[in-house]
């Protein structure tokens, strides 16, 4: 394992706050513009998030950067009329739109469009789709206490089966027995206190159950192959960077660093002084640094 070192305090440089929506079929992808250096950062936040909660760049010395950050379906401000599912080819055109409006508005012939793909939790996952389906224009990963390193039985048995999909609504329409299962799971220990506040919180009110329905449908079809994302990273000699929190019981830090392992030598992981949450302003240097190493 290597960690980050040595990296000194953001300076304090105001990069005005940017946003638009980017045009895909019949929805609008909401998109928030942090920066307006060269290079592009595509990001994605974490379920339940927002992608303003990137805006930790926004009083940081990244002037080489332009980050542009997407609210997911279902997310922020997004307005996803698209039904129950986005598609990987969906994201490539949708990436496609905000690469060339950079380029556009640089108006510089020595830019190719190589990027870096940015995400946090459920966002890592995201990104690693997307890096899985084009990898060509990708020349670094940054992936934030990311998902999608380790197989999910829960997730794909509710979100890529008939029988557990229509388990899935049934439970997140009619919660009792959902209550009842949480509480003898707290009772039993069976699962550590920090992943069980996770769920409950995202489970206590109605509104909440109906959006976790349409957002895990949703986005069913951003999983990744790990084995495909390994080979396009060896292939491509793409860096790869992960951070994790010390502390965090949700994305263990472990998992990373059996990936950065398998993806050696391009592959590196550092864990910084905190919990699952890694998009802190006392973490924006660390970040900034891994986009950098």
């Amino acid at each position: 394992m290597s960690y980050i070192y040595n990296v000194e305090p953001p300076v304090k440089i105001h990069q005005p706050l940017e946003h638009h929506f980017v045009p895909f079929r019949r929805s609008l992808i909401s998109c928030y513009r942090y920066g307006h250096g060269k290079e592009i950062v595509i990001c994605f936040h974490g379920y339940g998030e927002r992608a303003d909660h990137y805006r930790i760049f926004e009083n940081a010395d990244a002037g080489d950067f332009s980050f542009y950050c997407l609210d997911l379906p279902h997310h922020g401000r997004t307005i996803w009329k698209e039904g129950n599912v986005i598609l990987p080819d969906d994201l490539v055109h949708i990436r496609k739109a905000i690469v060339d409006k950079h380029l556009s508005e640089m108006n510089d012939p020595s830019l190719t469009g190589a990027h870096t793909l940015m995400g946090y939790s459920l966002g890592g996952r995201v990104a690693l789709r997307l890096f899985q389906s084009d990898p060509g224009i990708v020349k670094r990963l940054v992936l934030l206490a990311t998902d999608g390193l380790k197989f999910n039985f829960w997730y794909s048995f509710c979100t890529q089966t008939i029988l557990g999909n229509r388990l899935f609504h049934f439970t997140m329409h009619h919660s009792t027995w959902l209550f009842r299962v949480l509480k003898f799971v707290r009772k039993t220990k069976l699962v550590n206190k920090s992943l069980l506040k996770f769920i409950t919180d995202y489970v206590e009110h109605p509104n909440s159950r109906r959006l976790i329905y349409h957002r895990w449908t949703t986005l069913r079809r951003m999983h990744p192959s790990r084995s495909a994302v390994k080979r396009r990273i060896r292939h491509n000699h793409t860096i790869t960077r992960l951070l994790y929190g010390k502390f965090d019981r949700i994305m263990r830090p472990v998992t990373g660093r059996r990936f950065a392992r398998s993806v050696h030598p391009f592959g590196k992981v550092s864990e910084l002084n905190c919990g699952h949450q890694l998009l802190l302003p006392k973490n924006t240097p660390f970040i900034l640094q891994a986009l950098r190493d």
